[in-house]
C-alpha cells in the first residue's frame, strides 16, 4: 500500500507539472507541448510502476532494482575482497596459533593494543557484554595485537587477566614485528601505525613513553570457513549489540 501511494504522489507531482508546462504555453505549440509531456509522463509512470515491483521496501524507501534481502552474516561475496592471509602466531599463554584457529566456528576478531588509552577502551567495553553474550555459544573471540614491542604473552595474560577475559573463549594474539600489520593490510584495512602526534603519547611508568598506535577500529566476523561475513563499528554499542543478534540469528538456522 505504501508503494501504491509512492506512486500516486509522483503521478501527481507529475500531473502538476504538465499542467504547469500547458499553462505557460499557447496555441498549436502548446498542444503539442501538452501531448509530448504527456507521453513522458506515461512513459515514467510505467517504468516507476515496474520499478516498484521489481524492487523491495525497507524502512519507508522504494530500492528501485534490488536484490531480495540477505540475512545478515550469510554472504562472504560481500566482503571477498577481504582475504585473511596465513599467519603464525602465540597467544597470551604462548601457545602457537595458526589460520587454523578459524575452522568450525564462528569469530569476531579486532585490533588493538594492551597499552591503548584512545580507542581500545571503548572496543572492550562494547566487545566484553558481546562475548559475555554470547558465551555458551560457537563463537571466537580474537584480538590481534599491533604493538608487539610490548605486547609479549606475559603482557597479553596480564592485559586478559585485568579485563577479566575468558581466554578459554578469548585468545589476544602477538608475534614477530610486522605480522599483524601484513594481516590487516592483506584485509584493505590501512597498516596499523604510529600516529605520531606528541598529544597523543602513552605513559609507560619509570619515565617511559610510546606513540599511539592507529589501527582498525572495526569488530569482523568470519564464518565457520575463515571468511568474512560481517562487519561492526567497535566504537559504537548499538553495532556490537547488532552483531550479537545477527550471530544468534545466523546460528539458529
Amino acid at each position: 500500500m505504501a508503494a501504491r501511494g509512492r506512486e500516486r504522489d509522483y503521478a501527481c507531482i507529475m500531473t502538476d507539472a504538465v499542467e504547469h508546462n500547458v499553462a505557460d504555453k499557447g496555441g498549436g505549440e502548446g498542444k503539442i507541448a501538452a501531448v509530448v509531456v504527456l507521453i513522458v509522463v506515461v512513459l515514467a509512470m510505467v517504468f516507476l510502476a515496474k520499478a516498484l515491483i521489481g524492487g523491495k521496501q525497507g524502512n519507508g524507501i522504494v530500492h528501485l532494482n534490488a536484490k531480495p534481502e540477505v540475512q545478515a552474516l550469510t554472504d562472504p561475496e560481500q566482503y571477498s575482497f577481504m582475504q585473511i592471509p596465513a599467519f603464525a602466531l602465540v597467544d597470551q599463554d604462548g601457545n602457537a596459533v595458526t589460520n587454523d584457529i578459524l575452522q568450525g566456528h564462528y569469530t569476531v576478531m579486532e585490533f588493538g593494543f594492551s597499552n591503548c588509552q584512545l580507542v581500545c577502551p571503548i572496543m572492550k567495553s562494547n566487545l566484553l557484554p558481546a562475548a559475555s553474550a554470547l558465551k555458551s555459544a560457537p563463537v571466537r573471540f580474537l584480538t590481534f595485537s599491533v604493538d608487539p614491542m610490548h605486547d609479549t604473552p606475559e603482557q597479553l595474560r596480564a592485559y586478559a587477566d585485568q579485563l577479566g577475559i575468558d581466554t578459554a573463549q578469548w585468545s589476544l594474539l602477538t608475534g614477530e614485528p610486522g605480522a599483524v600489520r601484513d594481516v590487516a593490510q592483506a584485509m584493505g584495512f590501512v597498516p596499523p601505525a604510529p600516529d605520531g602526534k606528541s598529544t597523543n603519547l602513552i605513559d609507560l611508568g619509570g619515565g617511559q613513553t610510546m606513540e599511539n598506535i592507529v589501527h582498525p577500529s572495526r569488530f569482523i566476523v568470519l564464518d565457520p570457513e575463515g571468511r568474512v561475513v560481517g562487519m561492526y563499528g567497535g566504537l559504537n554499542a548499538a553495532e556490537s549489540e547488532q552483531m550479537v543478534r545477527d550471530l544468534k540469528a545466523v546460528m539458529r538456522k
